[in-house]
């Protein structure tokens, strides 16, 4: 076999190979910027490429013409046959065509025989290379994701009942692409941040509200209603209500952004949190001050620097701010009640990541000192 031919399309990353086959040119990312490495991983999937092409040939026989990927998925979103809606079926396909792109740059136009179990332990190549122990458990849960939601589109249950119309599908291939094992994950672990460390962010909240407001509107956001760092982001003053006395953030999806389980709820805000936020933002139409892409990205990166700075060098910063929030509704007002104001899809999926938080001396609703608490709690 003649040496692969490497090339990069950028010169710090990873190295890709090329390989044509019956006129059509394939292209893999071996997810190493170590090029010997990269040569012994390219000789591999050329091989594996080219015994996969002989086995489709075998398998053909007499079959006619195999449908294309983007046939597939025409069929698919078209169908009145599916389980799932259609905003789920449109994140599947999305994730279809992300594990297509990183795992051998094909397209609609490919063939469905072009969806191998080399395509899919190619994609977690590309997404796992080069990253450390940490950030490999969390890439693997994201993969394991766009993996799970790209094979849902072919499964047994919709073929059988003719989802994909009169279509011919390859199905011991879409078989064998289903079957493919997922990447080990390491089980989510969460820590509230010391007492140490939790007074010196508070202690140096007025000064955030002073010179990084934004950042302190995010920080009380997080921290006194325990919203995700999507749901703060496209947070409106009209999202605001009074019920029976109790002043609620109304948090459901928009077009903007999907809550994680894509219903809505409502949680309480505390009278004099909402008062703060008011001082700084009242103007506006979001919570959140500044610029769509100041919401989105640059107040979340100022925040995680913020907390750094006094010692909480966590991965999703913000996020674990909500851990906080979660851990004292579920100390104060147990899990069930926890479940509703994180917006749970499940208690189940709250005893999982907060039963051991809850073993906590009653952790009392934490607050600034900027804000004055009168009386009552969350």
């Amino acid at each position: 076999m003649n040496q692969p031919t490497l090339y990069k399309k950028d010169p710090r990353g990873s190295w890709y190979v090329r390989k044509m086959i019956d006129g059509k040119r394939k292209a893999w990312c071996t997810g190493t910027t170590n090029q010997k490495e990269a040569m012994g991983l390219a000789k591999g999937w050329i091989k594996s490429l080219v015994a996969g092409k002989n086995d489709v040939l075998r398998k053909a026989g007499r079959r006619r013409e195999v449908p294309t990927i983007g046939e597939a998925i025409s069929a698919f979103l078209a169908s009145g046959l599916r389980k799932c809606q259609q905003s789920t079926a449109t994140d599947y396909v999305h994730d279809l065509r992300s594990l297509m792109r990183e795992g051998g740059e094909l397209t609609d136009q490919d063939s469905l025989d072009e969806l191998t179990p080399g395509l899919v332990q190619a994609f977690y190549n590309h997404r796992l290379a080069g990253k450390d122990a940490m950030a490999k458990a969390s890439a693997a849960v994201t993969a394991n994701k766009i993996y799970r939601n790209a094979r849902s589109i072919f499964g047994k249950r919709g073929i059988k009942k003719g989802v994909f119309g009169g279509l011919e599908l390859p199905l011991e291939l879409l078989a064998e692409f289903r079957s493919q094992p997922f990447e080990d994950e390491v089980e989510a672990t969460y820590e509230l941040p010391s007492t140490i460390v939790m007074g010196k962010i508070m202690g140096d909240a007025a000064r955030i509200r002073d010179e990084e407001p934004d950042v302190y509107v995010a920080f009380l956001l997080t921290l006194a209603l325990g919203i995700r760092r999507g749901e703060a982001t496209w947070l409106k003053w009209e999202n605001l209500s009074m019920e029976d006395g109790q002043m609620v953030a109304i948090i459901q999806p928009t077009w903007q952004h999907l809550t994680k389980n894509k219903k809505g709820r409502r949680v309480p805000v505390h009278p004099s949190a909402i008062q703060e936020i008011r001082n700084i933002s009242e103007n506006g139409c979001y919570l959140v001050p500044g610029s769509d892409n100041n919401r989105k990205d640059m107040v979340w990166r100022k925040l995680g620097a913020w907390f750094k700075s006094h010692g909480w060098d966590r991965h999703g910063k913000a996020h674990e701010m909500r851990k906080f929030f979660g851990a004292q509704v579920a100390t104060q007002l147990g899990l069930y009640a926890a479940q509703k104001y994180l917006g749970h899809s499940s208690p189940v999926i709250t005893n999982k990541y907060y039963a051991d938080l809850v073993d906590i001396k009653q952790p009392a609703l934490a607050l600034p000192g900027t804000i004055a608490i009168e009386g009552g709690s969350q």
